[in-house]
C-alpha cells in the first residue's frame, strides 16, 4: 500500500495493484473524514464506495 498526499489537504492509500482504497481529509487540520472503496476480491471490480458517516454508495 501507498500513501500520497493530495493538494486538497488530504491521503490517499492505494493498495499495490494500484486501486484506490482510502482517502482520509481535511478541512480544518482538527477533523479528518475517512472515505474507503470496497473491491470483489475475485474480479477487482468496485463494489461499494463507504463515507466518513459510514453512509455506503456505489
Amino acid at each position: 500500500m501507498a500513501r500520497q498526499l493530495s493538494a486538497a489537504s488530504g491521503f490517499t492509500d492505494y493498495a499495490a495493484d494500484g486501486k484506490r482504497i482510502d482517502y482520509v481529509a481535511t478541512e480544518s487540520s482538527a477533523n479528518w473524514d475517512e472515505t474507503n472503496w470496497e473491491f470483489d476480491a475475485a474480479s477487482g471490480v468496485n463494489t461499494a464506495k463507504v463515507y466518513a458517516d459510514a453512509i455506503s454508495s456505489q
